[in-house]
């Protein structure tokens, strides 16, 4: 991701813009994630909605609809 932000930043025609975040692995199934403020977890997404009703695509329609391309 950081590879890709310098790529897009080098290159000034684009309007893209990348937050990467940083990763630490503990083992080779679990690790920490740096905290992103302003944001929901797709398991808090998912505890929040119905499983039946609510798909993420779902979720992007409904709270998107006017800005998500």
């Amino acid at each position: 991701m950081k590879r890709l932000k310098k790529i897009f930043d080098d290159c000034n025609q684009l309007p893209i813009y990348l937050r990467p975040y940083e990763i630490f692995i503990t083992s080779n199934n679990s690790g920490l994630l740096e905290f992103i403020p302003d944001t929901n977890s797709v398991d808090y997404l998912k505890k929040k909605f119905p499983k039946r009703e609510w798909t993420l695509k779902h979720f992007f329609d409904r709270y998107f609809e006017d800005d998500f391309e």
